[in-house]
């Protein structure tokens, strides 16, 4: 892991982001939002610092809940995914930025997604990665329902298979690399040490900040949500918009980002046909390229 130091924001009503920044403050700045319960770290740093390379600011950071950012008791203190939107827009603030770029991957595309509908005049694009714009497509699956409102489809059956048989007497590390490994594919590579190291420090780091994991929270969170189906909405979105979906990936399959561009005004979609839900390093320079060239 690279030592980028660790910085801190206040945001709003007592929620302190812990960050990390490549590259040059006065460049062009790229917010880069993660999935469900993950910390900003799972943005690799060869990525942050290749994108940096391509003369932006790059800023990664851990949401309320995750890594060393505030954490709260869900029952005391509940919130929603346009809760999180606002927890970004204070960030961008204390960071003295009206405006910034939006690369979000699984849960934080959704996330970059609804500020594009809901608060446009502070987001420059936004490229939606390994996402939907229906979630329910993943909260309905794993709360036992059949079906979401879009029809897009639930997860993959023998993924979700996968899940069900992993042996609950593993590590906790071990069960985090049973379910990356599944989430990755069998056709992009999956180095198991640097993954092992990447969740060993991401479970001392959060430990350190008293935190137990966002993961639960955030689905939580999301079942809080009104309305989880964003295709209508993205029609009013007129930004510079890119989805980037793995063909192999078996939570949010291929459909998932077909559907998302088609319904953005003059969006634009990437299939990446050997990627999974998971980042590979094979990956890197053809999602950096896809997304500084939606930028001209």
């Amino acid at each position: 892991m690279m030592d980028n130091k660790d910085l801190y924001a206040d945001v709003q009503n007592n929620v302190k982001i812990c960050y990390q920044t490549f590259g040059l403050p006065n460049n062009p700045p790229f917010i880069l939002l993660m999935g469900n319960g993950a910390q900003g770290i799972f943005w690799p740093d060869l990525f942050c610092q290749k994108l940096a390379e391509r003369d932006y600011y790059v800023v990664r950071f851990d949401y309320r809940d995750t890594g060393l950012s505030s954490h709260f008791d869900f029952d005391k203190h509940p919130y929603d995914f346009l809760d999180i939107a606002k927890d970004i827009l204070g960030f961008l603030n204390a960071l003295k930025l009206e405006k910034a770029h939006f690369v979000g991957l699984s849960m934080g595309g959704f996330i970059a997604q609804l500020l594009a509908i809901h608060y446009s005049e502070h987001v420059l694009s936004v490229v939606s990665m390994m996402s939907t714009s229906d979630y329910s497509s993943l909260l309905y699956t794993l709360e036992g329902r059949p079906f979401s409102p879009s029809g897009l489809p639930a997860p993959k059956k023998e993924f979700m298979d996968t899940l069900a048989k992993i042996d609950p007497s593993l590590t906790e590390i071990e069960k985090l690399m049973a379910n990356w490994k599944a989430a990755n594919g069998s056709k992009a590579s999956f180095d198991e040490k640097d993954w092992y190291e990447l969740l060993k420090f991401s479970i001392e780091r959060e430990k350190h900040s008293g935190g137990i994991g966002g993961g639960h929270n955030h689905m939580r969170a999301a079942g809080r949500m009104p309305d989880l189906n964003l295709l209508p909405s993205l029609r009013k979105v007129a930004i510079p918009f890119l989805a980037i979906q793995g063909g192999e990936d078996p939570i949010f399959t291929p459909e998932h980002g077909r559907e998302t561009a088609s319904s953005v005004p003059n969006g634009k979609l990437l299939i990446i046909e050997n990627m999974g839900h998971a980042f590979a390093p094979e990956f890197y320079g053809l999602i950096i390229n896809a997304i500084v060239e939606q930028l001209t």
